[in-house]
């Protein structure tokens, strides 16, 4: 695992939100061992963070399955890929 992989797992941990991982089976899969109102805590905010990401780019609504009631894997992939990318910037920044 390269150093910038690890510098944004370290980031989503500190932000409360569960480290990503290759797929959203082992993401499932980490977030079944933590206690649930952990889990939700971590859900919630990873859901603030995704729609704060959809409504400063709007364009980016139909990748993101926004106002979908049930959103495709395709979309929930392009949000965890948008949040990771948008934490890895702001480490870029720093």
């Amino acid at each position: 695992m390269s150093d910038k992989k690890i510098l944004i797992d370290l980031r989503m941990i500190e932000l409360g939100l569960a480290p990503e991982s290759a797929s959203g089976k082992k993401l499932r899969k980490l977030l079944s061992t933590i206690p649930e109102e952990d889990r939700r805590r971590s859900k919630r905010k990873f859901r603030k963070m995704w729609k704060k990401i959809y409504r400063s780019e709007p364009e980016l609504a139909s990748s993101l399955g926004a106002g979908k009631e049930k959103p495709s894997g395709n979309n929930m992939r392009n949000r965890r890929a948008w949040v990771r990318r948008k934490i890895r910037m702001k480490i870029d920044q720093e």
